[in-house]
């Protein structure tokens, strides 16, 4: 489905589901698309907003005083968009042919907000003096990516499914140990949904296991990351910071136990709640003596010296 979508456009989405939990809604409404949009905050939809004077503040502003505030429900990966949301994707792309774009951008997504006009997101941005002419027209002045980077985008957008969830005894990342010699010796669980049980079956020979797991509540992405471990930055893929372009965390734990679909393990250090999307025993035949430490090793070899 969303094959032909911009990097920009497939982070307006990220943003929505997170803005969709913030408000304890059940799905992906029209209204979150949109604050997921001036959350991105890209260029082209920067425009409109500019052309119209206004801004993504005070897009925001309006929205909080349009809906109803409520409590953040817990974190799922398979919270759905909603039919208002879903028909917004049909005229996105719908408006994407008709500018004879391959790709789908969140300029196109905001088109489509104002063009659905029946939801809360595309009333405030009327009242805000936001048009759909006049949108288009920004859009249509504005060069589409080039034709090979259109290209690369496709295919490269996967569904995933949370096979469980952490059950963690830390709920802010504050709690969490970080820095040089820091220790993660917390135990948890790991709470498998029951139809993913079989998929546990002899398990419990291996004493360690990788856990790849959501960090769902990350809200920007930083390619220059200033990790606790050092007091230089460092490339985000030369580091183990949440604010990826892809906020997929790896973590090792010891496995304690198994009861069922629960997975008793120590070395927690996700928050309670995140989405668990793959297992798989730990194995390593790479000689300790054979592994290079980068950056860390230097870090480590200064605190040493002061």
């Amino acid at each position: 489905m969303f094959e032909r979508y911009t990097e920009h456009a497939r982070r307006a989405l990220f943003f929505a589901r997170y803005e969709c939990l913030q408000a304890g809604q059940l799905a992906i409404e029209p209204e979150h698309l949109l604050l997921g949009l001036v959350r991105e905050d890209s260029v082209p939809v920067g425009r409109i907003l500019r052309h119209a004077a206004t801004s993504p503040g005070a897009v925001r502003a309006a929205l909080d005083d349009a809906r109803r505030a409520s409590e953040r429900t817990s974190a799922s990966l398979e919270i759905p968009f909603s039919d208002g949301t879903k028909r917004i994707l049909q005229l996105a792309a719908e408006e994407a042919d008709e500018m004879e774009h391959a790709h789908i951008g969140s300029e196109h997504l905001f088109l489509a907000i104002l063009r659905n006009g029946d939801d809360v997101a595309s009333a405030v941005l009327q009242r805000l003096g936001v048009r759909l002419q006049e949108g288009r027209q920004v859009v249509r002045e504005f060069p589409p990516p080039p034709p090979d980077l259109a290209a690369r985008a496709m295919g490269v957008v996967f569904t995933l499914r949370s096979i469980g969830v952490v059950r963690s005894p830390f709920t802010d990342t504050a709690d969490v140990p970080k820095g040089l010699g820091a220790r993660h010796t917390a135990e948890g669980t790991i709470d498998v949904r029951p139809e993913f049980e079989a998929g546990l079956q002899d398990i419990e020979g291996f004493s360690h296991l990788h856990v790849i797991w959501l960090f769902d509540r990350v809200t920007s992405l930083e390619l220059i990351a200033h990790p606790p471990s050092d007091d230089r930055p460092h490339g985000v893929f030369a580091t183990r910071s949440p604010q990826r372009p892809n906020p997929i965390g790896l973590t090792v734990v010891e496995l304690l136990g198994r009861e069922g679909p629960r997975l008793r393990v120590r070395g927690i250090d996700m928050l309670d709640g995140s989405p668990v999307l793959d297992i798989k025993p730990y194995l390593t035949t790479v000689a300790p003596d054979g592994l290079r430490r980068g950056w860390l090793a230097e870090a480590e070899a200064r605190k040493k010296q002061k």
